[in-house]
Parts: C-alpha cells; sequence; structure tokens
C-alpha cells in the first residue's frame, strides 16, 4: 500500500497504528476463512501522489486507488 503524506499519521513505526491494525485483523480473518496465510502487506509513503491519497499494488500493478480524508 502506498500513502500520500496527509495519510502518514495512519501508521506508527512500531506498528500501533490504526491502519496497520485493521490490516492485521483482516489479514487473520481472511486466513481463517481461506485456510492459508495472507503475506505480510508493505505499508509505504509516497511523496509523488497526492497528500490523501492511497494506492493498493500486487507487485508492479496497481490494483486499486482513492483519496481518503482521515
Amino acid at each position: 500500500i502506498q500513502l500520500g503524506y496527509g495519510l502518514i499519521d495512519m501508521v506508527e513505526e512500531d506498528g500501533s497504528g490504526a491502519l496497520t491494525t485493521r490490516i492485521t485483523g483482516i489479514r487473520r480473518q481472511v486466513s481463517r476463512a481461506l485456510g492459508f496465510v495472507i503475506p505480510a502487506v508493505r505499508i509505504r509513503d509516497d511523496l509523488t501522489i497526492d497528500a490523501n491519497n492511497y494506492r493498493i499494488r500486487v507487485g508492479q500493478t496497481i490494483v486499486g486507488e482513492d483519496k481518503i480524508y482521515a
């Protein structure tokens, strides 16, 4: 996941941020439901996108992007 600089506050370096906690919970739920482990999600800042935008990538392919106001 790539975040614009306006969304960085949702992520704490120690992994305790709201976004990190939510992603961890979703990974657990999906793993239990489907029976396999979902790989870790990397969250990075990206100064090339607008402040409140985010992108979701799988490999080098953008599979989703939007704007949110946190």
